[in-house]
C-alpha cells in the first residue's frame, strides 16, 4: 500500500490502508504480488503465470469498553439542531 501511495496510484483514505487485487486484465509474466486480499480470479491468473501471492495480515483492534468511572453524557446535554 505504501508503494502505491508513493506512486500516486491510490491514497490511504480511499481504501483505509487495505489493498485487494482483482482479476481484471491479463498477466504475462511471473510476479510476486503482496496485498491484504485477492479475488479468486486474481489469484488464479497470478499463479497461472508462474507468480506467487503474499497476503499481508490485517490488524484487528478490539473495541474498548467504557470504564465504569466514566460517566455517560446526560440525555439532553447535546446541542439540538433545528431541521430547516
Amino acid at each position: 500500500p505504501d508503494e502505491l501511495a508513493q506512486q500516486h496510484l491510490m491514497t490511504p483514505a480511499e481504501s483505509h490502508g487495505l489493498v485487494k487485487v482483482l482479476g481484471d486484465g491479463e498477466i504475462s509474466r511471473a510476479l510476486t504480488v503482496r496485498a491484504h486480499k485477492f479475488s479468486a480470479s486474481a489469484q488464479a491468473k497470478i499463479e497461472a503465470a508462474g507468480g506467487t501471492i503474499e497476503i499481508i495480515p490485517v490488524k484487528v483492534y478490539e473495541k474498548t469498553k467504557r470504564r465504569k468511572d466514566q460517566e455517560k453524557p446526560a440525555p439532553g446535554s447535546q446541542a439540538q439542531t433545528a431541521d430547516v
